[in-house]
């Protein structure tokens, strides 16, 4: 059993692969994967491509390929005003929600709930818009990263768009519609695909921007790079300590 450790970018992935023993390296029609060892666990990183679909589509294929134990996305996010987040923080999901999947009428927004229609039915499970990650390994995550004093560590829930908030205005609409402390393009189709595959997810960013009026001088990918890549180190290393105390 391995972890897959899931980026859209090379260079949201490029610090945690400086950890990796790399043995091996895939190349498939649209994205690349690397297989090896971190912090005594067998890992597949994989580079997906920005956006829902390259991400459905790379996951799929790895985990009909693999056998993976656990899901770790992780890469760079946005976070919304009322978040209380800054630059360099990290965030990670509880829950993950598709925010363009729905109708725009001249009354405002409805949900796929709203207008009855379900992204997906599996057993006794239907799910609409959103797609929780609670469960026992996030309780363990969090108690990992209470040992962490920087960065600064949120937890809440994340927001998916096609089209990324690039004003206060777009974001504080989306933020009073969600509640959402983070926003990215990836999320909830790795939480969608997991979910039909009945396979545990982590959601792990780190923060290279404000959602406010678009500003490129004020981001710091890097930064948001190197948080990020030292929480899920972290996270990575913790896992399955204890696991035989329940």
């Amino acid at each position: 059993m391995v972890y897959l450790l899931l980026s859209p970018t090379i260079f949201e992935a490029k610090e945690l692969l400086a950890w990796i023993n790399i043995r091996d390296r895939w190349t498939f029609r649209s994205f690349e994967a690397f297989s090896g060892e971190v912090c005594g666990k067998e890992v597949v990183l994989a580079i997906s491509g920005v956006g829902k679909v390259n991400t459905a589509h790379a996951l799929t294929i790895l985990l009909e390929r693999c056998p993976v134990e656990l899901l770790v996305l992780f890469g760079c996010g946005g976070a919304y005003r009322g978040s209380g987040g800054s630059i360099g923080d990290v965030m990670i999901a509880t829950e993950e929600v598709y925010g363009d999947e729905g109708v725009l009428t001249e009354d405002g927004w409805l949900s796929m709930e709203e207008i009855r229609i379900p992204l997906l039915k599996k057993g006794d499970k239907t799910c609409f818009n959103s797609f929780d990650l609670e469960g026992k390994v996030l309780e363990q995550v969090r108690r990992i990263t209470e040992g962490i004093s920087e960065p600064n560590i949120f937890y809440g829930r994340f927001l998916t768009v096609s089209t990324c908030s690039g004003s206060l205005k777009a974001g504080d609409t989306l933020y009073d519609r969600f509640g959402a402390i983070c926003e990215n393009m990836e999320g909830a189709a790795a939480a969608h695909v997991a979910r039909i595959y009945d396979l545990d997810m982590i959601e792990i960013r780190g923060i290279s921007n404000l959602i406010e009026d678009r500003v490129f001088e004020r981001w710091d990918i890097q930064r948001a790079v190197k948080s990020c890549s030292k929480v899920v180190i972290e996270v990575l290393g913790g896992l399955g300590e204890g696991k035989e105390d329940g």
